[in-house]
């Protein structure tokens, strides 16, 4: 009955949507497609104020003309925006000027890179102009910068960092915005005379988020960057070159419970004495397109510890992002349709060092790494094994070549070698050709070679150590040697109205890749996705994305594993920053050697924004699910909810939680249930100095941790923290006449500083 009636809900959005899609006359505009700007060059010192008072801000190249391209399709936006480019020696500069009531206009004075519900402006630039990699800034009202890399496979990277100075103002009439992007922190070519394509865009979050832009956009064009504007004009500059040296200072004092048989549970809380460390990052620029890195001795640790992740009902590994500076550069050179690095398994190097070349569309890219400590997961057709096998290391070379507008073809190579003589070879061909400006198709091959260490006893706490990859090979290390193939090849099609997807991937039970995290193999899999957009020209919704996927897989042995469908349904509401998502999932399934027939499961969310100040997610599914621990069939409540609330323009709270349930559907008896709670407090005293709180419950583990933070940051390179990690448990404590009680007691404890401070030679 569920089932039915989700089904006819999705078919009765679309419906409604349907009723006003009538078109209607466009007021006269026209929105201008590749724009063209010619700079001319600054003869006198720009401050980055946001003021806008000096004399060649009037004489540089100036962007008018800008078009609404989001929810409107190159429509006349209702303000007014500019935008100004001009140049000296060592900077580029860029300004916007965007029209407003500023009594509206939504400013924080935040943390960088974590802009939330504001205005702000993009000044998007792709030096190369090949479209397959660009740099994006963004800026809001108070000069709150917020940097990524984006590459055509995969998008904007946020945790990419440059050097660079912004600085924003509220204005009588909206508010100004001012930029200064050193030449030194770019990547171009040495040509005498600069041609770079270039956007400039501005995000206003108001009943809804609308998206202006400079270029026009044509939705039937799936290339981003092919669609902006050039400046040309800019001569006789130099891309970065020279050396930059990062010296880092760790002082720390640790504590952790100990019971060494004097004491009771849970035992003596001890302090270790106090120690530090000392490291250094080395950047030389060898030429304009060549950079060289190196650290030595690397704090590879993350300030803000990984949010908790439910792993209850999960047989593989978790997958945390990459926060650590030191892998940012070349990461967009390193974006494959399949994930060929993950950077994490590089967990405690001693020396890390690495390459980037970029001459015309040609990329290679060099990582060698001596891991301390390496982390190593076995992949299988249902789970993963983790093992911590020692000492290795890891080279990885990347070569990438642009062949046109957003098309791309490249090769990747891996080796890790860990000790005892285990090593892990790959290879990867890989390729994103755009076919026309709507179809693309999308490609990776890749073999691997493993060759394993004769040490049964590091396998052999893995389930079934003795037990088969394939017909020959055994899961233990037992000093074989055997290759693996991984194969992937998609189509897309997205245009206006429709899209469409079709792939096939592909890994032999024996394809092993440590060093990117492959957390599976032993399967055939193919997947197809229709859908339609219907943007109504008046009503409730502004958008309405109906669209289908069907999803099949095998093993290598031919027995199906499991196929799937899904009906789903994606809307924007006109008036209000929201939007809902509803899916409907029928699924049949062989785990474990057993077969799930005809479950399902439903899963509704919607996100909200209320205003500047709160900001709304809900997601809920319920249905089938199997337990996969226990390999039965289970009846699931997973819900998760966020809250993004500030109160005030330099306080932003944050709250989430997430809650998994299931009850064994034959008997009812419960398999699991609890809850992740996180909140994260931070306020900004000023644009560098952040106080910061994190507070995180794990119910499952029983597991609290609390993280202070102080943090004081000139640049993303140049940072003060001091502060604490601290890890309480619920434990068991027996007192002198022996009675047991449970309460949370401090298991851990952690102080710390860190200072860095990046010097520019």
């Amino acid at each position: 009955m569920i089932r039915i009636v989700v089904l006819c809900a999705m078919v009765g959005f679309w419906m409604v949507g349907l009723g006003h899609a009538a078109g209607s006359e466009e007021a006269a505009f026209t929105a201008v497609p590749n724009p063209k700007l010619t700079a001319s060059k600054a003869t006198g010192h720009i401050k980055v104020d946001g003021r806008l008072t000096e004399a060649d801000w009037v004489k540089a190249a100036k962007a008018g003309n800008f078009c609404e391209h989001y929810p409107g399709d190159q429509t006349k936006p209702p303000v007014e925006t500019e935008a100004y480019l001009t140049y000296d020696e060592d900077n580029l500069y860029v300004a916007f000027v965007c029209y407003d009531d500023p009594g509206a206009v939504r400013a924080s004075v935040c943390e960088r890179d974590r802009i939330p519900n504001d205005d702000y402006i993009r000044f998007c630039l792709d030096t190369y102009g090949d479209a397959v990699s660009a740099y994006v800034f963004h800026v809001n009202p108070y000069g709150i910068q917020r940097d990524a890399i984006w590459a055509s496979n995969g998008g904007e990277e946020i945790g990419y960092d440059l050097i660079w100075e912004s600085a924003g103002i509220v204005t009588d009439s909206g508010y100004q915005v001012e930029m200064a992007i050193p030449f030194q922190s770019l990547r171009f070519s040495r040509d005498e005379d600069q041609v770079w394509k270039v956007d400039f865009c501005r995000f206003r979050p108001r009943e809804v988020l609308a998206e202006y832009s400079w270029a026009a956009y044509d939705r039937d064009e799936n290339c981003w960057p092919c669609q902006w504007g050039t400046v040309s004009g800019i001569v006789g500059v130099e891309p970065g070159r020279g050396i930059e040296i990062a010296p880092t200072v760790l002082g720390y004092q640790s504590g952790a419970l100990h019971n060494d048989g004097d004491y009771p549970p849970p035992g003596k809380f001890v302090n270790d004495d106090p120690d530090g460390d000392l490291s250094v990052w080395v950047k030389y620029g060898i030429s304009s397109n060549a950079t060289a890195e190196m650290t030595l001795n690397p704090d590879f640790s993350q300030i803000e510890a990984d949010a908790g992740q439910i792993d209850v009902n999960t047989t593989f590994a978790l997958f945390y992002p990459e926060r650590r500076p030191f892998f940012q550069e070349g990461n967009d050179i390193f974006r494959t349709p399949i994930r060929t690095l993950y950077t994490r398994a590089i967990n405690d190097p001693e020396f890390a060092g690495k390459a980037t070349v970029r001459s015309g569309g040609t990329s290679v890219y060099y990582l060698l790494a001596r891991d301390r400590q390496s982390s190593v997961y076995l992949p299988s057709e249902e789970r993963s094994f983790g093992l911590q096998p020692g000492r290795s290391t890891s080279n990885i070379l990347r070569f990438r070549q642009a062949v046109a507008d957003g098309s791309q073809v490249g090769l990747v190579f891996t080796d890790q070698r860990i000790e005892n003589g285990w090593s892990n070879s790959t290879i990867t061909s890989d390729g994103r050709i755009r076919i026309t400006p709507s179809l693309r198709t999308v490609y990776q091959i890749g073999v691997s070679h493993v060759s394993e260490s004769d040490d049964a006893e590091l396998t052999a706490s893995i389930a079934g150590a003795d037990s088969l990859w394939d017909k020959e090979h055994t899961r233990g290390l037992d000093g074989e040697s055997f290759w693996g193939r991984q194969g992937y090849i998609g189509v897309v099609w997205w245009a206006s109205n429709w899209n469409a997807s079709l792939a096939y991937l592909e890994a032999t039970p024996t394809f092993h890749h440590y060093i990117a995290l492959i957390r599976q193999n032993h399967y055939r899999n193919v997947a197809s996705v229709i859908g339609h957009f219907i943007h109504p020209e008046s009503g409730l919704f502004e958008t309405i994305n109906p669209h289908v996927r069907a999803e099949f897989e095998w093993n290598w042995d031919g027995r199906n594993k499991f196929r799937q469908y899904e009906l789903c349904l994606w809307t924007r509401l006109r008036k209000a920053q929201a939007s809902f998502y509803s899916q409907y999932v029928g699924r049949s399934e062989n785990f474990g050697g057993r077969q799930y027939d005809n479950t399902w499961y439903v899963y509704q969310d919607a996100t909200l924004s209320l205003g500047d100040p709160v900001g709304l997610f809900a997601g809920v599914t319920y249905g089938h699910r199997i337990a996969k621990r226990d390999n039965t069939l289970g009846k699931i409540l997973d819900v998760s909810l966020s809250l993004d609330f500030k109160p005030y323009d330099r306080v932003l709270l944050q709250q989430w939680l997430d809650y998994a349930s299931a009850v064994e559907v034959e008997s009812d008896a419960r398999l699991y249930e609890g809850f992740i709670w996180r909140t994260r407090l931070n306020y900004q005293v000023s644009k560098p100095l952040a106080v910061r709180l994190v507070v995180e419950y794990d119910d499952f583990y029983e597991k609290w941790r609390l993280d202070p933070l102080l943090t004081y940051r000139l640049n993303p390179f140049s940072v003060l923290y001091a502060g604490m990690t601290s890890n309480y448990q619920e434990l068991e404590a027996i007192d002198s006449n022996g009675t047991s009680s449970y309460a949370s007691r401090l298991a851990s404890r952690q102080f710390f500083i860190k200072l860095q401070y990046l010097f520019r030679l």
